[in-house]
């Protein structure tokens, strides 16, 4: 491990990574009397060391997941939540369509009543249409 991070720091910085070293020596005994059993740690070009992330223990995932004690895994289960019975029978829209917009919108011909249903031209080059029967 040393010498892989020698090969990675000039000489003019290696005081300070062997001070980061030592505190990465520090760091791995603190995770293995925590119980921890990895750690990620990269070192940059200046002898600066730093952990990256590290596995938590039983105690810090059971931290992690506790729910408070008000929650409820499944809270759309309590009466108070239910929707009303009257919401819930079916009742259909009796409202009146309103009218088609003719603003910007541009219908097909053979919707809009005063165009023609006629094909425009074939452009030059495209195969014949086939004849009407």
């Amino acid at each position: 491990m040393i010498w892989s991070c020698l090969m990675r720091v000039p000489v003019r910085h290696w005081r300070t990574l062997f001070h980061y070293l030592g505190r990465l020596s520090a760091t791995f005994d603190e995770a293995r009397a925590d119980g921890r059993s990895w750690l990620n740690w990269h070192v940059r070009e200046d002898g600066v060391i730093w952990v990256s992330a590290w596995e938590l223990t039983e105690a810090e995932q059971a931290q992690r997941a506790a729910l408070p004690a008000a929650s409820t895994p499944a809270p759309w289960t309590h009466p108070a939540l239910q929707l009303e019975p009257a919401w819930t029978a079916y009742t259909p829209c009796t409202a009146p369509t309103p009218p088609l917009h003719q603003g910007h919108t541009a219908l097909s011909p053979e919707r809009h009543p005063t165009k023609t249903t006629a094909r425009a031209p074939p452009f030059p080059g495209d195969p014949p249409l086939p004849a009407k029967a």
